[in-house]
């Protein structure tokens, strides 16, 4: 579905601004060069420049749908909140600039045991987290690709709820690719989804809404 494949580029963008971030990150800590202002100025750069490809990205998504163009990350809750995940990056990476990175360059050159290489490695790429809206707390790179998968599949029930109040569609049934899930075939009242939405159209869902043809 197109929503799968808009949360697929999604990923593939954060995925490469993180990877820009965080080598920029390692060759500063590895070679004991702080910088910090510098890397702020680089990080924040990166940042503008994830949003605005995913701005590109939503609004290309959006536009057959009808639910209109953004055109300001703050304009969305979605984006909005990656962009404060993505600051929230940077500004992780800085703090630990801050914290000495000529002590971490002294750790990777020291001889170590299998034991300490692995906790080398786990100190000299650190693992970027975010914390949800509920205050859990994720690898930044699974919430970023639960909230964009989230905010197209529930921008395509939007569209595909106004299409079927359009042709005036009164009951509903849920689809489902597989025939054995629980909620296939359920019927409704259009006006009702709302109740079931949360159940039903979660985040991993692949539910659809169709006509419901009685028999």
């Amino acid at each position: 579905m197109e929503y799968d494949r808009y949360a697929s580029a999604v990923r593939h963008e954060y995925a490469s601004f993180t990877n820009d971030v965080m080598t920029e990150y390692l060759t500063r800590s590895a070679a004991g060069v702080e910088s910090v202002g510098a890397f702020r100025v680089y990080g924040l750069g990166k940042v503008s420049g994830l949003l605005a490809r995913v701005l590109t990205l939503t609004n290309d998504y959006l536009a057959p749908t009808g639910n209109g163009a953004l055109r300001d990350p703050r304009d969305n809750v979605w984006i909005d909140t990656l962009r404060h995940i993505a600051i929230k990056n940077v500004n992780d990476l800085i703090v630990r600039l801050m914290g000495g990175a000529g002590r971490l360059a002294d750790t990777l050159t020291r001889p170590a045991g299998a034991v300490g290489l692995l906790l080398q490695r786990k100190v000299a790429r650190p693992e970027l987290t975010a914390t949800d809206h509920s205050g859990r707390k994720w690898q930044a790179d699974k919430l970023v690709a639960v909230m964009a998968r989230d905010f197209a599949y529930q921008a395509y029930l939007d569209a595909t709820i106004d299409k079927l109040k359009g042709e005036g569609v009164e009951w509903v049934q849920v689809a489902h690719p597989s025939a054995y899930h629980p909620h296939h075939g359920l019927v409704m009242r259009l006006a009702e989804v709302g109740q079931l939405r949360k159940s039903i159209f979660h985040p991993n869902s692949h539910a659809r809404l169709v006509p419901h043809v009685p028999t």
